[in-house]
């Protein structure tokens, strides 16, 4: 434990922080009418965290459906996109939910058909490449789907309706684990 911790002089760092992310993130905050976002990171990162957006080096198949479908609206979506879902998942004891909030300036896009994209576009891919016995034909009769289920509207309905988000067109995002600050509110709130 380190002293500042005993002196309580975190409080005033937190309060930086929310600070921070209230000024930097008020397009989020707004759009998302007060409805959090969670993203799976690592246990390691600080309570607040800034994390940047850094390019996937690989990419799938559906990855590539992806990039294809929106490469009018942003070069290598999939590589270099934020995937947040609107509820707190747990996938391993490396990893924790934090809630996130892209800084403004951040576009999105999301399916109301879609709560987890990765896994459910790669059944449907399998499925499509089993019957037309054609990786290429299946990769762009994905990518016409996804061009039209998707839509970059009304971020809030998005949030409700518990569809997966992307968010892309950031360099950085605030992380802020959920386990440390349970009262989303406390965040947002002046």
């Amino acid at each position: 434990m380190l002293i500042e911790d005993l002196l309580g002089n975190h409080r005033t760092d937190q309060a930086h922080d929310f600070r921070s992310i209230r000024t930097s993130c008020s397009q989020f905050i707004d759009e998302s009418a007060g409805l959090p976002l969670f993203r799976q990171l690592p246990t390691s990162y600080a309570d607040v965290h800034r994390v940047k957006v850094r390019a996937k080096k690989r990419s799938s198949v559906v990855g590539e459906a992806f990039n294809k479908a929106f490469e009018q609206n942003y070069t290598n979506i999939s590589q270099r996109a934020v995937f947040a879902t609107p509820s707190k998942q747990y996938s391993d004891p490396t990893h924790e939910p934090f809630y996130i909030f892209p800084i403004n300036g951040f576009r999105f896009i999301y399916s109301k058909e879609v709560s987890e994209s990765t896994s459910g576009y790669q059944q449907v891919m399998n499925t499509i490449v089993e019957q037309l016995k054609d990786e290429q034909a299946a990769s762009e009769l994905v990518s016409d789907l996804l061009k039209f289920s998707y839509t970059s509207v009304n971020l809030y309905e998005g949030i409700n309706s518990n569809c997966e988000i992307i968010l892309y067109g950031i360099p950085y995002y605030y992380a802020v684990r959920c386990s440390a600050y349970p009262e989303y509110q406390q965040i947002i709130s002046a």
